[in-house]
C-alpha cells in the first residue's frame, strides 16, 4: 500500500524543498520505519523513524540554543551588537514574535527621532560609545591662524592708517590680478647729465634727473599711444592725455602725486610743479584729484643708490618705470669711434714728431729722415705689424625697468616703448623742444 507521509496526507520534502517520493510500509495502518528515495538519485534511501504521538502541552526543548531567548538571526545580532541596544526592548514582528532586521532599523529611527529608549546596561554603556544618527557635514571653515612673533623680546605694535590699509589693498590687487611683464633697459644719459650740469649753472632753476625721465617718459607714451591704456572688464580704455604719477615717499606711505598733460609741459613747468606737489604730500595737504588717476608712473630710487629693481603696477594703470641710479662704466668704442679715434691719434703723433724733428734735426746711424720730416728705423718695413688696439670710453649708464601690464602692453609694444624712452634719454635735445 502506498502513502504519502507520516500522517496521512502530509508530503514530506527534503532539505532542498524538493517531495520525496512515494515510500512502502509493512502495516497499512502504522508505519514503523520508512524509507524516501530522493528524487535525483534511485539508489540513494533515508530512513526516518516514526514520530511520536501528539502531547498536549507544546514545548522547545530541543530547539537550538540561542543566545537571545528569540534566536535572532545573523545580521539582526550584528546590528544589536553594533548599536549597543538591548533585544529585549525591540519589538519583533517575526513568527512567533522574533525580531527582524526591520524591527531594529525602525527601533533605531524612533530612538533619534526623540523617543527615549534603554540602552544597553550600565558597564556596557560606559565602555561603549552610544550610537549617533548620520547628519549632513557642515562646510569646512580654515581656522583662524595666529601669527606670532618669531623673538621672544619686547616688540611694539604700530596701528595701521586707513591710507596704508587702502595701500595694501591696492598692491595685494595688482600683484594678484594684473599679469605683469618686464623690459629693462640701460641708457647712456652721459649728455643728461652734460645738458642738466650746464642748465643749471646758467638758469636760476635747479633741473634735477626726475624732471628729464619724467618729460622723456610723457614724449615716449606720446609716440606709442597703445601703451597709454587701461583695462577695463568690456574694452581696453585708450587716453588722449598723459597724466604721469610720480611716486613720493612720506612719513603716512607712499603717494603718487601726479604731473598732468607732462607731455605738453616742459622740463621747467615739470620741475615746479612736482616740487610744490611733493611738498603737499610729505604735509598731508594733497587733495583727492592731485593723487587720483593718471594713465602711468615713475618711481625712481637711484637717490637711495638702488642700481635697478622692479615695481608694481598701479591700477587702473597698465605701465610704471622704475629708475635706478646713475653708474660710471667703461665700454668699449663702437668700430666707427675707434677708427675715428685711431686717425686722430696718428696725426697727434705725427705733429709730435715733427715738432721733435724740426728742435733736432740730426739722426742716429739706424735712422732715416724721410722727406715728410718723419723718422723711420732700418728694417722697420720687414717688422711685424702692431695689433690693433682696443679703446674704451667712460659712460654714465642708468638702468630703466618698465612693468607692463600683459593685457595691455605686450612685449613687442613694451620693447617698443623702451625704445622711444632710452631715445629721448640719450638724445636730451629732444626734451627742450
Amino acid at each position: 500500500m502506498y502513502q504519502y507521509g507520516v500522517r496521512r496526507g502530509a508530503i514530506p520534502t527534503n532539505a532542498f524543498g524538493c517531495p520525496l517520493r512515494r515510500y512502502r510500509t509493512t502495516s497499512a495502518t502504522t508505519a514503523t520505519a520508512t524509507q524516501f528515495f530522493l528524487p535525483f538519485a534511485s539508489s540513494s534511501v533515508i530512513t526516518i523513524a516514526p514520530s511520536p504521538p501528539p502531547s498536549s502541552s507544546r514545548h522547545f526543548a530541543s530547539a537550538p540554543a540561542y543566545k537571545y531567548p528569540l534566536g535572532l538571526s545573523p545580521a539582526v545580532e550584528f546590528l544589536i551588537h553594533a548599536s549597543h541596544l538591548d533585544a529585549a526592548q525591540i519589538k519583533g514582528t517575526g513568527p512567533r514574535g522574533r525580531v527582524l532586521k526591520g524591527d531594529v532599523i525602525e527601533f533605531l529611527g524612533s530612538a533619534t527621532s526623540g523617543q527615549t529608549t534603554k540602552h544597553a546596561p550600565k558597564q556596557e554603556q560606559q565602555h561603549a560609545p552610544q550610537a549617533q544618527p548620520l547628519q549632513p557635514s557642515a562646510p569646512r571653515v580654515a581656522p583662524k591662524v595666529t601669527v606670532k612673533p618669531h623673538s621672544t623680546g619686547e616688540f611694539e605694535d604700530v596701528p595701521n592708517s586707513s591710507m596704508r590699509k587702502v595701500i595694501a589693498r591696492r598692491l595685494t590687487e595688482s600683484k594678484q590680478t594684473v599679469p605683469h611683464s618686464y623690459t629693462v633697459v640701460d641708457c647712456d644719459i652721459t649728455e643728461l647729465i652734460n645738458l642738466r650740469r650746464s642748465i643749471n649753472e646758467s638758469e636760476r632753476i635747479k633741473l634735477s634727473v626726475n624732471d628729464f625721465i619724467i618729460r622723456a617718459l610723457a614724449l615716449a607714451l606720446q609716440d606709442t599711444p597703445a601703451a597709454n591704456a587701461g583695462w577695463q572688464e568690456d574694452a581696453v580704455r585708450s587716453f588722449k592725455s598723459v597724466d604721469v604719477s610720480v611716486a613720493v615717499a612720506t612719513p603716512k606711505g607712499l603717494l603718487t602725486p601726479i604731473i598732468k598733460a607732462a607731455h605738453t609741459k616742459g622740463l621747467l613747468d615739470i620741475s615746479l610743479e612736482l616740487k610744490a606737489l611733493a611738498n603737499k604730500a610729505r604735509e598731508g595737504k594733497l587733495k583727492p584729484e592731485e593723487y587720483q588717476g593718471g594713465t602711468a608712473s615713475v618711481s625712481n630710487l637711484g637717490m637711495f643708490g638702488i642700481d635697478s629693481f622692479s615695481a608694481v603696477i598701479n591700477p587702473p594703470q597698465s605701465v610704471i618705470l622704475a629708475v635706478g641710479q646713475a653708474r660710471q662704466v667703461l665700454v668699449p668704442l663702437t668700430p666707427e669711434e675707434n677708427l675715428f679715434a685711431t686717425l686722430r691719434d696718428r696725426d697727434e703723433q705725427q705733429q709730435q714728431q715733427q715738432q721733435q724733428q724740426l728742435q733736432q734735426p740730426t739722426t742716429s746711424p739706424e735712422q732715416v729722415l724721410l722727406p715728410d720730416g718723419t723718422v723711420e728705423e732700418e728694417g722697420g718695413e720687414g717688422g711685424e705689424e702692431q695689433a690693433e688696439v682696443l679703446r674704451a670710453k667712460e659712460v654714465t649708464l642708468m638702468s630703466a625697468s618698465l612693468s607692463c601690464d600683459a593685457r595691455v602692453v605686450d612685449d613687442a609694444l613694451a620693447a617698443q616703448l623702451s625704445q622711444r624712452l632710452r631715445h629721448y634719454l640719450e638724445s636730451p635735445a629732444n626734451l627742450l623742444l
